[in-house]
């Protein structure tokens, strides 16, 4: 079973740390998760990697990348929930 600290071996990501990639494509992580053979995650890192989209989906509305990250680490919710 892989960490999110581990790093990936194939594909366009190769010799990124996973964790790296799921703050910028979290789609491509659980992808290698479901597809790819030796390429597993414990469910916790799943879930937060499926939150991870969330995020990412929901930010990208009003917020840039960065200022929302700063937003969940701060406030630990989505900026949009609050209309802010």
């Amino acid at each position: 079973m892989l960490k999110l600290t581990d790093k990936f071996t194939f594909g366009m990501y190769k010799g990124q740390v996973i964790e790296n990639v799921a703050v910028k494509d979290p789609e491509y992580v659980l992808w290698a998760h479901n597809k790819v053979d030796n390429f597993t995650l414990s469910d916790i890192d799943v879930y937060n990697v499926r939150v991870m989209v969330g995020v990412n989906k929901n930010c990208k509305r009003r917020f840039t990348q960065d200022q929302c990250e700063d937003y969940m680490m701060e406030y630990g919710s989505d900026p949009n929930m609050w209309g802010g």
